[in-house]
């Protein structure tokens, strides 16, 4: 989904000139490397989805798209998910203004919904830059080992890496029943930058990523036993 000027023609200028496997521009070379087919932004509004065996919304390849208005509740798997937002750069592909229900009261709590027995994550990051995530209101995530929030889409196999920073502001966590904001997904090394600190509680320019004990600074604190699960660390680091 990476609507452009030339959709038959490749993202970058010089597609020839990089790695062929990672097909990723070389700025070097050009100042611009989406001047010679420029993206077109899409906007998707007032998405409903619920009881889907996976994901209410889910999309791979990710242009200049928004997602705005959306709502998603019991969900299997995941409500909302990008996986390679980074085509672009910064500030395109963007899920805006959503509602997220873990599991809602529609659900029969002693049957045989799927979501009784399943740990989704409200919205899932992705496994590449440049994913920002805004507006959201999360409730309802407090069964099984469910979490609003998910790190790196898709990265199931031994050579995904993570690593991958995803932005967020203007969250709301109903604290009555979002007892984990955050889940780091295998391979455990995603990173959060709080924006605003309405993640983290930790202010402007935070930060949110698993536990390691190189990564012990001044300005974090080890709170993996929290709602946080993993390290958070102040707009000093």
């Amino acid at each position: 989904m990476i609507p452009r000027q030339f959709p038959c023609k490749p993202v970058w200028k010089n597609w020839d000139t990089v790695n062929e496997n990672a097909k990723e521009p070389d700025v070097t070379k050009h100042k611009d490397p989406y001047a010679s087919n420029p993206a077109i932004t899409a906007e998707f509004w007032n998405f409903t989805g619920w009881k889907c065996g996976r994901n209410a919304a889910i999309a791979e390849r990710m242009g200049d798209v928004k997602w705005y208005n959306f709502k998603a509740a019991d969900n299997a798997r995941v409500d909302l998910e990008m996986t390679f937002p980074h085509y672009y750069g910064e500030n395109k592909a963007i899920i805006d203004k959503a509602l997220v229900i873990g599991k809602s009261n529609n659900v029969n709590p002693t049957g045989d919904d799927l979501i009784n027995w399943v740990s989704p994550r409200g919205v899932e990051m992705a496994s590449e830059e440049y994913f920002n995530v805004k507006n959201v209101r999360f409730f309802n995530f407090d069964f099984n080992d469910a979490a609003a929030i998910g790190t790196c889409s898709h990265c199931t196999q031994p050579e995904s890496s993570g690593g991958f920073t995803s932005r967020t502001e203007k969250l709301w966590f109903d604290e009555a029943t979002v007892p984990r904001r955050i889940t780091f997904n295998f391979p455990g090394k995603g990173i959060l930058y709080d924006i605003d600190g309405t993640l983290t509680d930790k202010g402007p320019g935070s930060w949110a990523a698993p536990y390691f004990k190189h990564n012990e600074w001044a300005g974090c604190e080890n709170l993996s036993d929290t709602k946080y699960r993993g390290h958070i660390c102040d707009s000093s680091v």
